[in-house]
């Protein structure tokens, strides 16, 4: 049997590495997004022009 210390730390870091590779995926959605904003605002202002 799998000694419960074993268990509890893989347990610790899979939720360890899920929670980072979230924060980086949201991070980098946000950052697209932003981007995405700011180039059809731009591109707004360069076509009334």
């Amino acid at each position: 049997m799998i000694p419960l210390v074993l268990l509890l730390s893989i347990l610790v870091m899979v939720g360890i590495t899920t929670l980072m590779s979230g924060i980086i995926w949201f991070r980098q959605r946000k950052h697209f997004l932003a981007l995405a904003h700011y180039n059809a605002g731009i591109s707004a202002l360069t076509t009334a022009a």
